[in-house]
């Protein structure tokens, strides 16, 4: 849930930079951008850690007969 929530709030930070100035892009990669990629890059990690809770350790899962 915190690596969820994190996400959230960076999202949120990127689109408020966004619009604050969408016209500042300057040389290399801008600081909403970053934001973004890192949001992407957890949102895999939070997603990974829930396969693994479901399918590894069966949290929430029916027992097999």
């Amino acid at each position: 849930m915190a690596i969820n929530l994190t996400i959230v709030v960076l999202y949120a930070n990127s689109i408020w930079r966004r619009t604050r100035s969408p016209t500042s892009m300057g040389p290399g990669m801008s600081t909403p951008v970053l934001l973004s990629i890192v949001g992407v890059a957890l949102l895999f990690v939070s997603g990974w850690l829930g396969g693994q809770i479901v399918h590894v350790y069966e949290v929430g899962v029916e027992g097999r007969e």
